[in-house]
């Protein structure tokens, strides 16, 4: 079992956060944890691990430099010290992971369920279900806001806001939120994020998605965080959910041409102004309160393979 020791960290942020050292024994045992799939894992390797009984996991951080290192301590020092400010659903790591007195990763809980990738995959859930949890996404970034508002953590955004990252438990109907480490906050340097890239369609529109001045590939996102930027990877998650694919990618016209074939299904058109909302100059919308308009139908007809056949 891991020797538990305090470490002074140097951060931004103060105080001190737990460290568990692990054994050369406990680090050739390590069993690898089963993500999904659909999960791609660009930052570290997941592994199971116990602790006093507990269920628990480890990440294990690729990239190990210095600097990569003390942005990642801050991230997490930050997390632990506006813990009581986030919701309870929020899996927030516990403390540090050393090997042979180097830090190589962090621990927190197993957070049991399905992915939510996975459950908006699954062909045998119906549609009112998958619904149900991506409002609860919604209702997630609406909490984040009256926080920034009212609390002393003003600068905290999900960032890498997708599917992936979300853990439905159909035991209470919960969603947890997972991969806190890739989030903004307070003055750290953001991760990359799945549909904040150069490549996305919020590149079409760089007066309200600001580059972050990176001109090369490293380990920093290509983009300003702020609630827009959470706002349009919620919508662009409930439109890939619809559409069975990566609208993300789609250029300006392509994506304008897709919003008129989801009014000619007959989807509300108060939602389709507020999907249209990501790529004009004003502010983002939340469509959580929208969503239960759409009906089942109209769901299967928005499917890119039906898409397609319409367009032919």
């Amino acid at each position: 079992m891991a020797k538990k020791y305090a470490m002074l960290l140097p951060v931004k942020g103060g105080g001190v956060m737990q460290t568990f050292s692990i054994s050369k024994r406990e680090y050739k045992n390590l069993q690898e944890f089963e993500l999904s799939k659909v999960v791609t894992n660009t930052e570290g390797k997941i592994y199971n691990y116990q602790k006093e009984h507990k269920e628990k996991i480890i990440k294990i951080l690729y990239q190990l430099s210095q600097d990569n290192i003390a942005n990642k301590l801050y991230t997490l020092e930050m997390l632990e010290l506006w813990q009581t400010y986030l919701p309870s659903s929020f899996c927030i790591p516990e403390g540090l992971i050393t090997y042979r007195n180097n830090i190589i990763g962090f621990l927190l809980d197993k957070c049991n369920g399905v992915n939510l990738a996975d459950f908006l995959n699954n062909k045998n859930i119906d549609c009112s279900s998958k619904i149900f949890y991506l409002k609860k996404i919604g209702e997630i970034l609406e909490s984040l806001n009256n926080m920034r508002q009212y609390t002393d953590a003003t600068s905290f955004y999900l960032n890498d806001l997708h599917p992936g990252n979300f853990i439905v438990n159909p035991n209470d109907k919960s969603l947890n939120v997972v991969d806190l480490d890739s989030c903004k906050i307070g003055e750290n340097r953001p991760f990359h994020a799945k549909y904040l890239t150069s490549l996305s369609l919020c590149r079409y529109i760089p007066q309200k998605y600001k580059s972050n001045g990176n001109e090369f590939f490293n380990l920093e996102g290509d983009f300003i965080v702020n609630e827009e930027t959470d706002m349009y990877c919620y919508v662009i998650s409930i439109l890939n959910y619809m559409y069975g694919g990566n609208v993300q990618r789609f250029s300006l016209a392509e994506f304008y041409e897709y919003l008129n074939y989801l009014e000619w299904i007959g989807v509300s058109k108060d939602l389709i102004q507020v999907f249209s909302k990501i790529v004009s100059l004003g502010k983002n919308e939340n469509p959580a309160e929208l969503l239960d308009s759409l009906k089942e139908v109209q769901i299967y007809r928005a499917n890119n393979k039906i898409y397609k056949l319409k367009k032919i």
